[in-house]
Parts: C-alpha cells; sequence; structure tokens
C-alpha cells in the first residue's frame, strides 16, 4: 500500500517529535494561523500496529475561526533504539476534510480497530495532498518546525 514520501515522513515525525507525551500540539503563528496535532486511537493496519493522528490547519481572525483542512493519518512507527532510520517508519493517509468546502473523504475505514477498507483511488488523491501540504507547512516561515 502507498504512504508518504520521505519528506513528508521526516516533518511528520518532527511534529510528533515536539509533541513529546502530549496528545495534543498547537503551534500558532501571530495568533491567527494555528496548526493543530492530535494523537488519537491505535489501529491495525496491514498486520502491523499503528497510530492515528490528526492535522488540522485553521484560521483565526478578529476572534473568528475558521476551519481550513484536517487530515487523519495513521503513523506505523517500526524504529528500535539502535535503528531510527526514518524509512521505519511508515504514514499513510486515512481521511481528509476541506471544512471551507464541506468535503469529508476516507480513503482508509476503521471499523474495530482495523483498517478494514481501502478506495485506493482515494489513497493516491490524499498522499499527493499530504505531500504537497506537508511540505508548504515546512516551507512557511510562520510555523518553527526545528527540533
Amino acid at each position: 500500500m502507498k504512504s508518504l514520501n520521505e519528506n513528508s515522513t521526516k516533518i511528520f515525525v518532527t511534529l510528533i517529535e515536539k509533541m513529546g507525551r502530549e496528545d495534543k500540539l498547537t503551534i500558532n503563528a501571530e495568533n491567527v494561523l494555528y496548526l493543530t496535532l492530535q494523537r488519537n486511537e491505535q489501529v491495525y493496519v496491514n498486520y502491523q500496529k499503528g497510530t492515528v493522528y490528526t492535522l488540522t490547519f485553521s484560521v483565526n481572525s478578529e476572534g473568528i475561526s475558521f476551519e481550513g483542512q484536517e487530515m487523519c493519518f495513521i503513523v506505523v512507527d517500526r524504529r528500535f533504539r539502535d535503528d531510527l532510520r526514518i524509512s521505519n517508519v511508515i504514514i499513510y493517509p486515512q481521511s481528509l476534510c476541506l471544512g471551507s468546502f464541506n468535503e469529508f473523504e476516507e480513503c482508509l475505514t476503521i471499523v474495530k480497530g482495523t483498517v478494514a477498507n481501502i478506495n485506493a483511488k482515494l489513497l493516491r488523491k490524499h498522499i499527493e495532498f499530504a505531500n504537497d501540504w506537508l511540505y508548504d507547512i515546512q516551507s512557511q516561515d510562520c510555523f518553527d518546525l526545528s527540533k
């Protein structure tokens, strides 16, 4: 099954590492742009245990909050103490919600803690969207993604 590219995986792992032991991380830029990462439940995908994370981008202008986009990802982290290569982390998009368009798509359907259905066409679309989105997040100076 296809997953995020190596650069996007590095960006996402950096966000997870910034969370530490917390279940939620919010990075704000000038109290207007907000990027939130939330750790959710554990699920099984391809017979491996993964963790679901929700990444949300929102804008707060003059006290009014606008949801931008939200994606859920399943992260399978197979790194060990002596082998921390990023290639041991696999990240699959699970769903995409474009708040401004009221559009929700699920490429991986989770039933009773296991990925039960894969929509390959949507998965490819979500991977492309996520790779572009994470690159854009990294490229913006307003979000400090340094460790």
